[in-house]
């Protein structure tokens, strides 16, 4: 389903992820495995700036009016690129 989303907005990655009321996390996504993996071993959903937005807001967020002027973001975004993530 994801990729029908993905392939009818034509982005290259699209990713819905949600926490319940006790705090747990889910998602499905686009994303290769590996990039996954890597994701949670660098525990980037500490300081990924796309999930600190969402915390604060309710409705769709643009990604380029977040934060990502951190060393931490831009090293984040340093790996997802190298990735093949983009930008």
């Amino acid at each position: 389903m994801i990729e029908a989303l993905r392939d009818a907005f034509d982005v290259d990655h699209m990713v819905y992820h949600w926490v319940n009321t006790t705090g747990d996390q889910y998602g499905c996504g686009t994303y290769d495995p590996a990039w996954v993996q890597r994701y949670i071993a660098q525990d980037y959903l500490r300081i990924d700036p796309v999930i600190l937005g969402c915390y604060q807001r309710f409705h769709p967020v643009d990604w380029k009016r977040l934060d990502w002027s951190g060393k931490p973001a831009r090293r984040f975004l340093q790996d997802a690129i190298a990735h093949g993530i983009g930008n």
